[in-house]
């Protein structure tokens, strides 16, 4: 859902016409208590890209239409894990060994979970985890190290 409407591509597809025009590949991945997001361009996109990231990260819309797309998207890939011999096994030893804490071992998700979610709870989610002290950005290649802070720190403010 970061990688959809934003406040600087208010329109789903003005973002993916932008990442198209930076040459970039892009997507995201969930892991225990670890989402990540990643962007690969090419070192003379560098700020393009920086600004991009920010617009997705900092000001997602969270538009009700794409949720809905999106959370048909999860459920699938709810139903595919789900189709495992191993996935009701993962599930009750995780629940045994996290107990309160499943939720933020769970990659997946609960079904429940993922059919109830709204823009407000996403918001909700954004507002309590997407933080600077609960963030990290990573910039590899062939860049200057001192231009790419001195971007950081116009591009992402405080």
């Amino acid at each position: 859902m970061f990688f959809k409407a934003n406040d600087r591509f208010p329109r789903p597809d003005e973002t993916i016409n932008r990442a198209s025009e930076m040459g970039a590949v892009f997507n995201a991945s969930t892991r225990e208590e670890l989402v990540n997001y990643w962007l690969t361009i090419s070192a003379d996109s560098v700020a393009a890209g920086m600004e991009f990231l920010a617009a997705a990260a900092l000001t997602p819309r969270f538009l009700a239409d794409e949720l809905a797309r999106e959370r048909e998207v999860v459920i699938g890939e709810y139903d595919q894990q789900e189709s495992s011999p191993f996935f009701r096994f993962d599930q009750a030893m995780g629940q045994r060994l996290w107990s309160t804490q499943f939720s933020r071992k769970n990659t997946i998700g609960d079904r429940d979970v993922i059919r109830a979610t709204t823009p407000a709870k996403m918001r909700a989610i954004k507002d309590l985890y997407y933080l600077p002290n609960n963030s990290l950005l990573i910039v590899a290649g062939d860049v200057d190290p001192v231009a790419v802070f001195r971007l950081a720190e116009r591009i992402f403010g405080g």
